[in-house]
């Protein structure tokens, strides 16, 4: 059974009890608790890493090269990769000639998933867990897909008001949320030596890389050698632009390094030279 899906608060709203009854119902051994975070992971897959602001990306992979790559387009870009790749589908069936037209009752939309695969022309695959859902957003004619950004917009505040909904029901159902915590014990303030908060964003990668954190966030990367990623989620608490990230270790990170890259932080060395001062402050053991 998979659990419906809502586009509006108000709709989820009047289901999902309903829903939450069918689903103990086919899964004799699940509790309320296992239903309330499937719909966490799935909502949650429209938000950021912050769980707070939408995710307005799609996730592709394409082969550029010898090498796959996975990247992010943007919602517009996304809507000319579809229609191309429909285009591409269509054609190859022979759907658009005469005597092979729509077969009855069809359109275009209805073939949204059968030509997500690579071509010849289109080498990019949608790999998005989001893709089958962000059909409802188009409409179409004969040949033709059209964005609907009102019912888009409408989501995107949906999405948030379903998922901090059933945050707060997780938060109260929870055992672990109602055990009482021992009382934290107070520590004497000590004032920082250094402060480090103003470091330069390439050097912040150096020290990243020497310190291991690289390799650790790689290390646990269902696909490590997805970079965007990794820039995702040093973006996280780094505080510089993912898509800024992206650029510096691509150079860093990819299957042949290239240190003299003109974006690598490597190509610099009064950035080596910073990085390694910070480090010998931070009175560590050498790495």
């Amino acid at each position: 059974m998979e659990t419906p899906f809502y586009y509006s608060f108000s709709d989820f709203e009047i289901n999902y009890k309903i829903d939450l009854e069918n689903f103990k119902k086919t899964y004799k051994d699940a509790t309320e608790i296992d239903f309330y975070k499937e719909l966490i992971y799935t909502y949650g897959m429209f938000l950021n890493l912050d769980g707070e602001t939408f995710n307005e990306t799609i996730s592709v992979n394409c082969i550029f090269e010898e090498y796959p790559e996975e990247y992010d387009i943007s919602i517009k870009e996304y809507t000319d990769l579809m229609q191309e790749k429909l285009t591409i589908y269509c054609s190859m069936n022979g759907f658009y000639d005469y005597e092979n037209a729509f077969p009855e009752h069809a359109e275009i939309l209805d073939y949204w998933e059968e030509c997500n695969i690579r071509q010849r022309k289109n080498r990019n695959i949608i790999i998005d867990g989001r893709h089958k859902y962000y059909r409802e957003f188009f409409t179409s004619n004969r040949d033709s897909i059209y964005f609907n950004n009102t019912k888009y917009k409408n989501f995107q505040y949906s999405i948030k008001k379903i998922f901090n909904f059933v945050n707060d029901i997780l938060r109260k159902i929870e055992p672990s949320n109602n055990i009482t915590k021992e009382p934290e014990p107070t520590y004497q303030i000590e004032t920082p030596e250094f402060d480090f908060s103003e470091t330069d964003d390439k050097v912040k990668l150096i020290i990243l890389e020497k310190l291991g954190i690289i390799d650790y966030i790689k290390s646990i990367q269902t696909k490590p050698e997805t970079i965007s990623h990794t820039a995702e989620i040093l973006s996280s608490f780094t505080g510089i632009n993912s898509n800024t990230l992206y650029t510096y270790l691509r150079p860093m990170i990819c299957p042949e390094r290239d240190d003299d890259d003109k974006n690598s932080p490597y190509k610099n060395t009064e950035n080596i030279y910073k990085a390694n001062n910070k480090i010998t402050n931070f009175k560590i053991k050498k790495t």
